[in-house]
């Protein structure tokens, strides 16, 4: 895997050094309590710059999920739905009976729950900005 310098400046601008030539890149930005941007692919010519790749974070919400504490090897996966390109699935072990899902744009969530071999369980819930469902599994 290649190595890629990066600064981010206080006005919001960055810079990517030692990005190969030629090759599409696509920049994927995250913070905590928002929903993540990614670019479209970008290419950088040798020896030159690309300006212009603006990304912009979302409003996002979380979704707590609670299930039997006891249960092994347990894991939730929310998918967004319809698909969407630009929500990408977020996948949690359970620790305790309990997990959180962040980051994740508004919108409907299919919550699938994973217990060692079982068959999954699934839920929706509507995921809504600035909030925190509740899923029981």
């Amino acid at each position: 895997m290649e190595e890629i310098d990066y600064h981010f400046g206080d006005d919001g601008r960055f810079e990517l050094r030692g990005v190969q030539s030629g090759v599409p890149l696509v920049v994927r930005a995250e913070a905590s309590g928002f929903a993540a941007a990614t670019s479209t692919p970008v290419e950088v010519a040798r020896g030159g710059t690309h300006a212009g790749v603006e990304l912009q974070l979302g409003a996002a919400g979380s979704v707590r999920v609670r299930a039997a504490p006891e249960l092994p090897f347990a894991a939730v996966t929310a998918t967004r739905e319809p698909a969407d390109d630009k929500a990408v699935p977020v996948f949690v072990m359970v620790r305790n009976g309990t997990a959180l899902l962040t980051g994740l744009t508004p919108g409907t969530w299919r919550l699938e729950l994973r217990v060692g071999r079982q068959p999954p369980q699934q839920r929706r819930v509507e995921v809504v900005a600035g909030q925190t469902a509740e899923a029981q599994f």
